[in-house]
């Protein structure tokens, strides 16, 4: 690091902390990524765990998903509908259209309480300031359906017309008669 100008506020030791505490910071931010990929790769190897969605046991689907979100919750990462959905074995997409062409289904309930549980989940860790509350609205507003909506309601009594009453169709024919000539 270079040496800092004379007139500079911080003095040598303090820079050389600060740069100890941001490589600190930058080995643990790789340990972190590397650990999210890894995860990643993992559930994309293990393939054979693909359980069928049409015509498939609600039980294992469960079984499942429940076993993911305990994994989520002994890591300590976030549950996202991607790694859940990789965890049966599907995309995200494939997961979307299941519910889509086959909502009635056992599965298809049990899979939108669970995407609804996820979305809880990113609620309550915005709303404690766990995770960035802008991550939080694009995430709730692209993968779970919310929208933002402003209704105004107005319970006033009617305001008096500002023009005046309007005119009869009386009125009207006798002003015509008086001022329109053919």
């Amino acid at each position: 690091m270079p040496k800092p100008p004379k007139n500079h506020p911080l003095t040598e030791t303090e820079l050389d902390e600060m740069e100890t505490e941001l490589s600190e910071n930058k080995i643990n931010k790789n340990i972190d990524l590397s650990a999210l990929t890894r995860n990643a790769r993992y559930s994309l190897q293990d393939r054979q765990r693909k359980l069928p969605l049409v015509n498939g046991d609600p039980a294992l689907i469960e079984k499942q998903v429940i076993q993911y979100l305990q994994a989520v919750e002994k890591s300590g990462n976030m549950p996202t509908i991607q790694s859940m959905s990789r965890s049966i074995g599907h995309s995200r997409q494939s997961v979307y259209y299941f519910l889509d062409t086959h909502p009635n289904t056992e599965i298809a309930e049990f899979l939108e309480m669970a995407r609804d549980a996820i979305s809880e989940v990113v609620d309550l860790a915005a709303m404690t300031g766990k995770i960035n509350p802008v991550y939080a609205i694009f995430t709730q507003k692209s993968l779970f359906g919310r929208i933002d909506r402003a209704e105004l309601y107005l319970n006033t009594p009617a305001a008096p017309n500002p023009l005046g009453e309007p005119a009869s169709p009386a009125e009207l024919q006798a002003i015509k008669e008086k001022y329109l000539t053919d």
